[in-house]
């Protein structure tokens, strides 16, 4: 008997090449730019020892375009490099999926990457959301979110129209977008990405109780005295 065909699946990872003054530029109020640097490289490579895990195609999404040769540099030759293409987030979002369906990916994925310990178990449940529904949305503690994927069938690229990118109201406004198309989204799990200095707060207090992993973001945080360091060090002894 023939199993069942399996579907051809794909991460899309965005990110931006890592140039100071470019990437995380809210955490310089209160790092340096070297500093801020040096952590957003730590965020991606914890995130991708992750991916890979997985098993899953992937596919890294860079932006702005010209700096192709910077990323490759940085991530490895032995990756599949895309450029982001758009005049903003939805647009580029959608280009990247209606590319990876017309490479013949079944179920696409975007995910952000200041995730560092994103654990793999969440990536897999929107894969199987996937398979047996529409949508699939993991909501960030800020109002936005930090993955949405799409069957084939069920992608439409209005979703990302007319989005407030960068807002407080992301998340409330993409839902709409995928109501008004008719189609009902599974949730994941929330999760808090990295744009302030108290998402960085948080972070540290999570890899520093071990509830979660990743271990060169952990060493540059180890670096950063944060005001609740002391609570923190000593409830660890």
């Amino acid at each position: 008997m023939t199993g069942a065909v399996k579907p051809r699946r794909c991460i899309l990872l965005f990110l931006r090449a890592p140039e100071p003054g470019r990437v995380k530029t809210r955490l310089e109020r209160h790092l340096s730019r070297h500093r801020v640097v040096t952590l957003y490289r730590a965020f991606v490579e914890d995130l991708l020892e992750t991916i890979d895990r997985s098993g899953f195609s992937l596919q890294i999404c860079y932006c702005p375009p010209n700096q192709k040769a910077m990323v490759r540099n940085w991530l490895g030759p032995d990756r599949q490099y895309r450029a982001q293409s758009g005049k903003d987030l939805g647009q580029r979002m959608a280009h990247g999926f209606a590319t990876a369906f017309g490479e013949g990916f079944d179920q696409v994925m975007v995910l952000g990457s200041d995730l560092p310990d994103l654990p793999l178990a969440v990536i897999e449940t929107a894969f199987a959301h996937m398979a047996s529904a529409g949508p699939v949305i993991g909501p960030s503690t800020d109002g936005g979110y930090y993955l949405i994927g799409f069957c084939r069938d069920r992608f439409t690229p209005d979703i990302f129209s007319q989005i407030a990118w960068g807002g407080p109201k992301v998340l409330a406004q993409t839902l709409d977008r995928i109501s008004a198309a008719g189609l009902t989204c599974r949730h994941l799990p929330p999760w808090q990405d990295v744009d302030e200095h108290d998402d960085l707060r948080a972070l540290a207090q999570r890899l520093r109780w071990g509830r979660s992993s990743a271990p060169r973001t952990l060493a540059c945080l180890n670096r950063i005295e944060f005001p609740d360091d002391t609570i923190v060090k000593k409830n660890r002894l």
